[in-house]
């Protein structure tokens, strides 16, 4: 038997360079080791990403100039919506490391994912960090300055970042009505609050709500993920599968609209994808029966 010492350092590198194995719907099930893919560093603005067929992982690229395989190729770690100091204390907390890529350099992307609803305009937004000593911010698309009320935003963001679990779906609700008076569409912790009562109507099977909720965290995953990521193609699946329980007329071109992302971003072949066309000619079944 190898010394204590041999033994407690594979395990460290096990525990660092194990993978999360997720379903199609990147949902947790699961950790592995694959060796070959162990190799490949950490970057918040990944070459590729991996997905799992049952226990096969699969390396697939964002950028279509690359077609083979390279040590040189760049996955995240961790989640890309989230803000820096979680993304950091992710990869400190399961891979001893924290990055210094370009992203994690560029200040207003964190600033963006914070920012603040410009109180001039309808769609513009005013960057933020809840490290600011100041509430005066110019907004991204108008050019106007907007003045919040410094304490009162402080707390409003602790409240927005730091909830319990345990509250009712309308209590969730009401405090969204609040957060988003304040805080823009682009806002991270926004997005996640919004996802939270997705979550919880579901559960629920109040579906109306579902499905105002996932609409709402949609423009957050469109802007800070790369085109062809995953988790933009589940949640639009997530999404029409939720206006169809809601049997509504939109569902059709959201299921159309995330059957191409699904194949862009797991492959035409893969069982997700085929799954998604064989409910998507369903649902056309469905409504050609409907009109007729």
């Amino acid at each position: 038997m190898p010394p204590n010492s041999e033994i407690f350092d594979i395990f460290c590198k096990i525990l660092i360079n194990a993978m999360v194995i997720t379903d199609s719907c990147l949902n947790r099930i699961g950790l592995a080791l694959y060796l070959g893919l162990s190799v490949l560093d950490h970057s918040c603005k990944p070459d590729a990403f991996i997905i799992f067929n049952g226990t096969k992982a699969v390396l697939r690229s964002l950028n279509k100039n690359v077609t083979e395989y390279s040590d040189n190729l760049r996955i995240p770690y961790c989640d890309l919506l989230d803000l820096k100091s979680t993304r950091w204390e992710t990869l400190l907390k399961q891979h001893n490391f924290v990055c210094n890529c370009d992203v994690c350099q560029d200040s207003e992307m964190d600033r963006q994912k914070c920012s603040l609803r410009c109180t001039k305009c309808k769609d513009g937004f005013c960057p933020y960090s809840p490290e600011d000593d100041y509430a005066e911010t110019r907004c991204k698309v108008c050019g106007a300055i907007s003045i919040f009320n410094f304490d009162h935003l402080q707390k409003l963001y602790q409240r927005l970042t730091v909830r319990g679990s345990t509250e009712s779906l309308n209590k969730l609700i009401d405090s969204y009505h609040e957060f988003e008076k304040v805080f823009s569409p682009y806002n991270v912790p926004l997005c996640k609050f919004a996802e939270s009562i997705m979550i919880s109507a579901v559960n629920d099977e109040k579906y109306d709500e579902a499905v105002e909720y996932a609409e709402k965290t949609l423009l957050c995953y469109r802007t800070y993920y790369p085109e062809g990521h995953p988790s933009p193609s589940v949640r639009m699946f997530e999404y029409a599968k939720l206006l169809m329980l809601q049997r509504n007329q939109a569902s059709l071109p959201m299921l159309r609209k995330a059957f191409k992302m699904v194949c862009e971003s797991y492959g035409s072949d893969s069982g997700f994808a085929l799954n998604t066309a064989r409910l998507l000619n369903d649902l056309e079944k469905s409504i050609a029966a409907t009109s007729s």
